[in-house]
């Protein structure tokens, strides 16, 4: 991580998506820890949520992840809640729909938007998925 605390934000960017593409669930705690930091360019911690949000989308797990940025909702940074909100937005992320919704009607205006946003990449399971299940 030393070095990434180095590195210009053009270099930052392209790590950021480069190891965001590996997949793994390492990964996605250490672009949380980005989104998070308030020490970070607003545009590294924004590059990191998205990221985030296509990264976890191809884990089979991710609790841990779901839990970190859920907690973040309540985060004291109001760049670090609204990246959190954007983060979940990850396709397949129906666990989390109730809770962005509810966020749409948050009194930051930088959290609906976020908000409605990160529900804007969630997608529904086809319908004729939903009937082979049932």
């Amino acid at each position: 991580m030393t070095v990434f605390q180095e590195a210009d934000v053009d270099l930052k960017d392209e790590i950021i998506f480069l190891l965001g593409s590996l997949d793994q669930p390492e990964i996605c705690i250490w672009l949380h820890t980005i989104l998070a930091d308030p020490h970070q360019a607003q545009g590294t911690r924004r590059n990191a949520a998205l990221q985030l949000s296509v990264t976890a989308a191809a884990l089979e797990n991710t609790d841990e992840l779901r839990a970190r940025l859920l907690a973040d909702m309540n985060h004291p940074d109001p760049v670090a809640r609204s990246l959190a909100v954007l983060a979940l937005g990850w396709e397949g992320n129906q666990r989390s729909a109730a809770e962005l919704a509810r966020l749409t009607t948050a009194t930051d205006a930088f959290v609906r938007q976020a908000a409605t946003a990160a529900l804007s990449h969630i997608t529904p399971k086809p319908l004729h998925q939903h009937a082979k299940e049932g």
